[in-house]
């Protein structure tokens, strides 16, 4: 019997990748096609996306991945980052590139939102953690920057729905990706009117959210690959990647998708807006098959990315874990979370100035930096570990770590041992898989969510890590709590 294909396209906030997956009975094959850089760059006052290229280069990944095949796929399905967008006129077209989220628009633009509506309420209805970065707050600054832009539009399309657009000409809005706005209500999977006429923007401009795995319709304007169904993944590239954690049914677990940033959380079947999980700026976000991700957004590997552009001769992720991997250990902690590290324009500059406030000796060496960072991020896990202990319905006994932190031994072992349980790591493209495995189950391939991580589990290899306890790591915990309180006190 031949083997079913499908391609993901998963984009990043740095990269963009074409994927193809061949299942053949139990067993799915995947092999990269295609990788592009992106890059936001400023232009018309504000940073934003080049979506017209990254289409193109969609387009091109598709024809290469059809000649790898030697025919077409069966079908496609892009995933994307969250909280950006797209706006198109009447006519289709795009008004303007989209802004990105590092964009300084929104600042302020929450505190101004929520004097008009409590926090409390924007949680209640929607569950969504509080980021200045997300969609609902991008709107409040068009609204008061850009009134007659927003006025203009006919359609707003979240990033992944507009490439499925440009590449079959169906709109949709699928939820995955809608849920992180923070403008749906996750109770009845719509938008809240309440939220939408305090930003304000028009509901006519917003479509009805569509689940995961929704077909759209047969790829335009590629000659060959007329034949190919364009399907909306889980088109949020975490809810992709937890589709893809490979857990038994039964096990009690927590996930952390790793990349520029680091997502931490279980799934549920329910969302938790408790006024605990609020203050504690926990996230509601929808899954695949109606399940609910409660998780934490981290600053993940953005630290190492913006050490490797900071510091001499760009060294190589691999050689900086190599020089952190000798490097003293707990020399200096970083409140991950701290505003600094959001967009520095130099992060070595950032950790010097963060150490220098919080009375600790900067690092001197590129290991040192990478070591500090590495057990930021480790320790950051930790302590939200804790807090989905308090939070969660459910105990955790093992964490499953997917994503591009996988490659990095020296993060999954300090992770096991900072948060004390056992980690499985892999698969490392989990995200593309969980693309690939939601594309499947439109195509009837693979019935249900569960028989897709059984899948996963028969396909891939896993690392798996214990804790150790030959360094420090409560005392270091102690160390990074007490930097956490300090900004979370406001002091």
């Amino acid at each position: 019997m031949p083997a079913v294909r499908c391609v993901a396209v998963d984009i990043g906030a740095g990269s963009g990748r074409l994927v193809l997956g061949s299942f053949r009975g139990d067993r799915l094959e995947v092999d990269e096609v295609h990788r592009f850089e992106n890059r936001p760059r400023f232009e018309q006052g504000h940073l934003r996306w080049d979506a017209p290229r990254l289409l193109d280069e969609i387009r091109a990944g598709l024809v290469e991945a059809c000649r790898m095949a030697e025919g077409p796929p069966d079908s496609v399905g892009v995933d994307t980052w969250g909280v950006d967008f797209a706006l198109l006129d009447p006519g289709g077209d795009l008004l303007g590139l989209p802004v990105s989220y590092r964009d300084d628009r929104t600042e302020g633009m929450m505190e101004a939102f929520l004097q008009r509506v409590p926090a409390s309420e924007v949680y209640e209805k929607t569950g969504i953690q509080f980021q200045r970065i997300n969609t609902l707050y991008q709107l409040c600054a068009m609204a008061r920057q850009e009134p007659g832009l927003l006025a203009r539009a006919s359609r707003l399309l979240m990033m992944p729905d507009y490439f499925h657009y440009g590449l079959c000409g169906a709109m949709c809005t699928e939820l995955t990706d809608a849920s992180t706005t923070q403008m749906i209500d996750l109770r009845t999977g719509d938008w809240d009117p309440g939220l939408l006429e305090a930003i304000p923007v028009r509901r006519s401009i917003l479509l009805d959210p569509a689940p995961a795995g929704t077909p759209l319709g047969r790829l335009e304007g590629l000659p060959g690959l007329e034949g190919t169904l364009v399907v909306a993944p889980a088109t949020h590239d975490t809810a992709s990647a937890v589709a893809a954690v490979p857990v038994p049914e039964d096990e009690e677990w927590a996930f952390i998708s790793t990349g520029s940033w680091c997502l931490m959380g279980v799934e549920l079947p329910e969302p938790v807006t408790t006024q605990e999980a609020r203050l504690g700026n926990f996230t509601n976000e929808a899954g695949v098959g109606g399940t609910i991700r409660f998780l934490r957004n981290l600053t993940g590997l953005w630290l190492m990315q913006g050490l490797r552009d900071s510091l001499p001769g760009r060294p190589s992720h691999g050689e900086l874990e190599q020089m952190a991997e000798i490097a003293d250990p707990f020399g200096c902690l970083l409140d991950t979370s701290n505003p600094l590290f959001f967009s520095p324009r130099s992060m070595t500059k950032a950790i010097d100035q963060f150490c220098k406030r919080t009375g600790q000796e900067a690092p001197s060496t590129p290991g040192a930096y990478a070591r500090c960072a590495l057990e930021s991020i480790a320790l950051s896990f930790a302590r939200t570990l804790d807090q989905l202990g308090k939070l969660g319905p459910k105990r955790v006994r093992r964490v499953h770590m997917v994503g591009g932190g996988c490659r990095s031994a020296l993060l999954c072992g300090m992770a096991s041992s900072a948060m004390g349980v056992p980690v499985t790591s892999g698969p490392v493209e989990a995200t593309a898989v969980g693309n690939l495995l939601v594309q499947a189950m439109a195509l009837g391939l693979v019935p249900d969510l569960a028989s897709a991580r059984r899948l996963v589990y028969s396909s891939f290899d896993m690392d798996h890590y214990e804790p150790r306890s030959d360094l420090p790591w409560a005392e270091a915990r102690e160390r990074y709590d007490e930097l956490c309180s300090i900004r979370e006190s406001g002091l």
